[in-house]
């Protein structure tokens, strides 16, 4: 059978999050779901497409001990940056939290997405494909054609086989992070990459926690690096100071 439905929202109740949708299409067949998802547009305009395959429906409706559903999808989105996740999990966009829900409503919209996220992962068991043709950290840095795997171990939610295009240059790494933790969220990275030119990246660099050296007025324009970093983030401020260690490794040729 097939569904179409059209402006409809969706509530996890556990957060209290509302995903509001322009369209929702399922089309059942036996005990497995083809669906396609148009989300809503936020004030940013962020908004994406979903499309994927639920294999195993009857545990969703049914309580069959043993049994999971397991779920493919397939994410896109033109752009996604810190202000659009701000605005997908803030108050004026899909969370809806009442006063008392969160200590500090500067932690709210990463306390909704960490629950939201391994709410998702309990119930559905994930895999994901996720294509961005532009991601952007304020004004600090901004990425490329980043595509990535999703999936999930425990409450770790790691990224895998990512690459994009960074100032010019194509990267590829993966990313752990840790969402089971309240108020802050421990990461680790590694990445590798090659022609890349320090003097663009510079400035992201140095916001992460990778000084290079200021005496320097020119650095290295083509280089192939190695790098791994560990830290945490403070889910109401961002990087913790003082936890952030890393690692870059470099060959200029």
């Amino acid at each position: 059978g097939k569904l179409w439905l059209k402006n409809t929202d969706v509530s996890y109740l556990p957060t209290r999050v509302r995903f509001p949708f322009k369209s929702i299409f399922l089309d059942k067949a036996g005990q497995d779901v083809l669906f396609q998802v148009q989300s809503k547009a936020l004030p940013t305009g962020f908004a994406f497409d979903l499309k994927g395959r639920i294999d195993n429906l009857s545990p969703l409706l049914v309580d069959i001990p043993g049994a999971e559903l397991a779920t493919e999808v397939s994410l896109h989105a033109p752009r996604i940056d810190w202000t659009d996740f701000l605005a997908f999990f803030g108050q004026d966009g899909y969370l809806n939290l009442e006063e008392d829900a969160v200590e500090e409503k500067e932690e709210a919209p990463m306390a909704a997405m960490k629950g939201a996220l391994l709410g998702l992962q309990e119930t559905f068991h994930p895999k994901m494909e996720a294509n961005f043709d532009t991601v952007a950290y304020y004004d600090v840095f901004s990425v490329t054609d980043f595509g990535t795997g999703l999936h999930f171990n425990g409450d770790n939610m790691i990224l895998e086989r990512t690459t994009f295009n960074w100032a010019g240059s194509a990267l590829a790494f993966g990313v752990r992070l840790k969402l089971g933790e309240r108020r802050e969220t421990p990461f680790s990275v590694n990445a590798r990459a090659d022609h890349l030119n320090l003097n663009r990246l510079r400035p992201a660099l140095n916001y992460f926690g990778l000084r290079l050296p200021a005496e320097l007025d020119s650095l290295p324009q083509d280089l192939s690096i190695r790098f791994a970093q560990e830290g945490k983030i403070q889910d109401a401020r961002g990087i913790m100071p003082g936890f952030n260690t890393g690692k870059l490794d470099f060959n200029d040729g």
